[in-house]
């Protein structure tokens, strides 16, 4: 089994905690983790059209993530997702790098 995320779209609309019922994603492709951030690609199958790839990021040792993309679910669609997920995880190493001085 791998990765599971359970976005937190709560936390920006101020709604109430309340109990637990977000929606729990199984991560379909795991890019890495740098600067202190996971990207993953997520497969939502409850959207409308068959569903959407959705492209989230979430801090380390956090089960809540944010979906920073979504994409139609189909090959050109997962294609996209993984381009721009690869972007998104060599920008964070990109910050990581400059917040931690040169490489030597």
């Amino acid at each position: 089994m791998g990765e599971l995320i359970r976005p937190d779209f709560r936390r920006k609309s101020g709604g109430a905690s309340g109990d637990d019922q977000r929606p729990v994603f199984e991560a379909l492709h795991i890019f890495g983790e740098a600067a202190g951030y996971g990207v993953y690609i997520v497969h939502d199958v409850a959207a409308q059209n068959g569903g959407v790839f959705k492209i989230v990021v979430g801090q380390v040792g956090s089960d809540e993530a944010d979906t920073v993309a979504n994409l139609p679910a189909t090959p050109k669609g997962k294609a996209e997702a993984v381009r721009a997920g690869l972007a998104i995880m060599r920008t964070l190493e990109l910050i990581d790098i400059i917040n931690n001085g040169p490489p030597i």
